[in-house]
């Protein structure tokens, strides 16, 4: 049987090692943020600045910093004898071994409150990583980076130029068919969470576009025959043996052929109305006891076809490793261009603070680390497992309207004790 989960006490909820507390909106978290802190002042006798908080918006930390200096003065007016009509309060301060301890390590905190560090998840990546930018190996002066479309936007269309404007004419018109144009790769990454270590799986190797000579060729005996194959093309499309359901009227077919064959090159894949021109399309579309129609421009129409499937496939193959290979030319090239012109994103800071170690051989970011003793956060939507590893507690926003307490989870955004 799964493990019940236990409620979120306020008083008595551990200090200690990592929790996770799980709420809806509008349950008190940031009440139970200003009561922990608290508590940690008087309980584990940390100064302000030994305590991180972190939320995600900036408007949060305001409204943070308000309500813990609001929760120490009232503490410490219970503890001069005011009443309250908070249940927690009256009961914390009727439990203290030493109220003028309590009292005076409350007024200390009051004075030196404006060093607590309450952040948003990012100003706190951020100023680690400006504060310790020799053992990050982190740049100095970044310009914030809120929003990187435009710089994707530019990185697409340099991707497509790359590989479109000099490919062969076919492979171009058969991309077109398929991508039409680069706003089609932006939608492809938009589809997916772009993260930095986004792929498209199965991975796709290079494809070679074989059969373009025997694709051309073919193509080029259409376009000679057709002119004097038209009318007879027209008639053997208006026998009667064939279903006008599948087949209409012939002058639309007619046209379609027009229309492809004008073109210097063959544009690929073909379209439904220039199937119709295949034998095989043929005879499955006479009616019952009929005969196919024919002519020598249908046999000459099923050599080109067959060429125009060969090379369809290595163009489709081709496509395939595109679409991979946009993952990562614009993985590669958005870190290469936003380090070149000293930009930094939102999701970089929570990255590069997370490989920091490992960019700094080996040493993690000291300093400011050491110092924080204990601390509360909130989830940041949106950014999974990608994680901040530092206060002890977390509260993420949930259903219904009990504050649960349990141990944290794998894929849990974890903002832990480092």
């Amino acid at each position: 049987m799964p493990e019940a989960t236990a409620r979120f006490d306020l008083l008595t909820s551990p200090l200690d090692g990592r929790n996770l507390i799980e709420a809806s909106a509008g349950t008190g978290k940031t009440y139970a943020i200003a009561g922990l802190f608290l508590r940690l002042i008087v309980e584990k006798r940390l100064a302000p600045s030994d305590i991180l908080v972190v939320t995600y918006t900036v408007a949060a930390t305001e409204e943070l910093r308000d309500r813990i200096r609001k929760m120490i003065r009232e503490a410490l007016g219970v503890l001069a004898g005011k009443g309250t009509d908070k249940a927690f309060l009256a009961d914390f301060t009727r439990g203290l071994a030493d109220p003028k301890d309590a009292r005076d390590r409350l007024r200390e905190a009051l004075r030196g409150f404006d060093e607590a560090p309450v952040f948003t998840i990012h100003s706190f990546c951020r100023r680690m990583l400006s504060e310790n930018a020799f053992e990050s190996g982190s740049p100095f002066d970044t310009e914030l980076l809120p929003d990187e479309r435009l710089l994707r936007e530019e990185i697409v269309r340099d991707f497509w130029r790359r590989h479109f404007y000099e490919a062969p004419p076919e492979f171009i018109l058969y991309a077109r068919e398929r991508f039409k144009g680069p706003a089609s790769f932006l939608s492809l990454l938009r589809a997916a969470p772009f993260r930095h270590d986004a792929r498209i799986l199965p991975e796709a190797l290079p494809e070679a576009l074989t059969g373009l000579e025997a694709l051309r060729d073919g193509f080029a005996r259409l376009r000679r025959s057709w002119p004097k194959s038209r009318a007879g093309v027209e008639r053997a499309l208006r026998e009667g043996s064939l279903n006008r359901t599948k087949y209409g009227k012939p002058e639309h077919l007619l046209e379609a052929m027009d229309a492809f064959l004008a073109r210097p090159w063959a544009a690929l894949p073909l379209s439904e109305e220039l199937m119709k021109f295949s034998p095989a399309v043929l005879a499955g579309a006479v009616k019952k006891n009929g005969i196919a129609p024919t002519h020598r421009f249908f046999d000459r129409f099923a050599e080109f076809e067959g060429a125009a499937r060969d090379a369809s496939a290595g163009m489709e193959g081709h496509v395939r490793f595109l679409r991979c290979e946009l993952f990562r030319y614009v993985r590669q090239e958005l870190a290469a261009r936003k380090r070149r012109r000293n930009l930094r994103s939102y999701d970089d800071l929570l990255a590069d603070l997370r490989e920091a170690p490992v960019r700094g051989h080996g040493r993690p970011c000291r300093g400011h680390t050491e110092e924080i003793q204990g601390g509360a956060g909130r989830r940041v939507p949106g950014h999974g497992p990608r994680a901040v590893r530092h206060p002890r507690v977390r509260f993420r926003a949930g259903r219904g309207g009990a504050l649960p307490h349990r141990r944290p989870e794998a894929g849990d955004l974890q903002l832990s004790r480092g």
